[in-house]
């Protein structure tokens, strides 16, 4: 029988900032408002559609990272919204998300 540890915070947390390094993501968490959000941004040239696709692309991918273990959303200038728009026009695609595993991140900063 095969047993299998469960990933500790600090290293999905690593996983998470090396995929957004290598994507050209800029991850960060803010806790101004209580309960920690994590936020995901790509810059790319305004009115680029296939830059922006290819930029939610990358925030969705690193955002897959972190367990999500409480009520929660997504949200932000992704192209299922009006916020689409915003973002290609000016060029930034930029995801936030709460219910995220606090542990994980704490571990990011």
């Amino acid at each position: 029988m095969t047993t299998s540890t469960k990933p500790r915070p600090a290293d999905i947390a690593s996983d998470l900032l090396r995929e957004a390094r290598e994507r050209g993501v800029t991850a960060y968490v803010d806790r101004a408002i209580g309960d920690p959000i994590l936020t995901v941004r790509v810059t790319f040239q305004p009115g680029d559609a296939k830059a922006y696709m290819l930029a939610e692309a990358a925030c969705r991918s690193v955002l897959r990272h972190l367990p999500i273990t409480r009520p929660g959303s997504t949200w932000g200038t992704d192209s299922g919204s009006i916020g689409g728009h915003v973002g290609l026009t000016n060029g930034y695609c930029e995801l936030h998300v709460s219910g995220g595993d606090k542990r994980v991140l704490k571990a990011l900063g």
